[in-house]
């Protein structure tokens, strides 16, 4: 007589956060992705088929290297942020990621290398981004003040300030993990720097460039508060395993025990911008929320219409 097998819970996931994240670097270290594009990649298999009929042998598109996270939510998140963290992104994976808004990228992406400038305005909402390295050439400051060149002369601070490189490249305040920016001349600008002398002012220049940028990204860099103390988004809609799996939302159906309820006069500091924040607050503290209101109205920092609309809300919850 058939019995159905006992399924036993992994231990896997009882484990503290740190080890796990340890596991998946161990699992998912850096290497050399491989981006295939599917129209692409058919292409390139309509012409081998073209080419020798007799001996085409038709192959299946490679399976995605996201199918091996396909385990549990939280194993996904994991996995996805630990690979996608280890590796050094290209241009040409920057391009694919960013043209196609893919998610694990823009979360999970902490170093990427580039020589095309457009993608750094991209790179610029990747939340974990920790280091980049933009290769550059003499053309990035062909719009400088007539008769001044980057391998030959001595270019200050405002040389650089009206570049639309630097207007694209200041985009990085939005990075607010990055750390580490590296400029690197291009090798391809030897045309120009064409003697010993030459090419050592166009490094020389290349590195004030790079000073020039970083000072101005960390003088000027957006503020993070509001960005950082907003919950990580979940994998769907009331999903309790959001992206980052250290701070897991709590299921805004379930009853909120009132026992547990904080209680107590709301500061301006206590009150989240973010819409499901608030609605959770309302649901939890919604007499707190109502005083909160009325007690502002009379300022009226904001509209009197967002304070009306708040206020029926939280008197709707109660």
């Amino acid at each position: 007589m058939a019995t159905n097998p006992i399924v036993r819970p992994g231990l896997f996931f009882t484990l503290p956060p740190e080890i796990r994240d340890m596991i998946f670097e161990l699992a998912y270290p850096a290497t050399r992705p491989k981006i295939i594009f599917k129209r692409e990649w058919q292409r390139e298999q309509d012409r081998e088929y073209k080419r020798d009929r007799a001996n085409y042998v038709p192959e299946t598109f490679p399976t995605p290297k996201v199918s091996e996270f396909m385990v549990s939510k939280e194993f996904f998140v994991g996995a996805a942020r630990a690979y996608m963290g280890a590796q050094d992104w290209q241009t040409d994976d920057v391009r694919g990621f960013v043209w196609g808004h893919h998610g694990i990228f823009y979360k999970f992406a902490r170093y990427a290398s580039v020589n095309l400038i457009g993608c750094v305005t991209e790179l610029s909402d990747c939340r974990r981004l920790k280091s980049l390295t933009v290769d550059i050439s003499v053309y990035a400051f062909e719009d400088m003040r007539p008769g001044l060149h980057v391998w030959e002369d001595v270019c200050s601070d405002s040389d650089f300030e009206g570049l639309e490189t630097t207007s694209d490249l200041l985009e990085l305040r939005r990075a607010t993990s990055l750390t580490s920016l590296k400029i690197t001349a291009e090798h391809g600008s030897h045309y120009f720097a064409n003697t010993a002398a030459k090419e050592q002012m166009w490094q020389d220049n290349v590195r004030r460039y790079q000073d020039y940028l970083w000072k101005n990204i960390e003088e000027k860099r957006e503020d993070c508060t509001k960005r950082t103390n907003r919950p990580e988004e979940p994998l769907y809609w009331w999903s309790r395993v959001c992206f980052d799996t250290h701070d897991l939302r709590p299921d805004p159906k379930l009853k909120v025990d009132t026992k547990e309820q904080i209680t107590g006069p709301l500061h301006d500091s206590d009150v989240p911008e973010d819409e499901h924040e608030l609605l959770d607050m309302v649901k939890q503290r919604g007499a707190d929320v109502v005083a909160w209101v009325r007690a502002k109205k009379a300022n009226a920092e904001p509209t009197e219409e967002w304070f009306e609309a708040v206020e029926e809300v939280a008197v709707e919850e109660q």
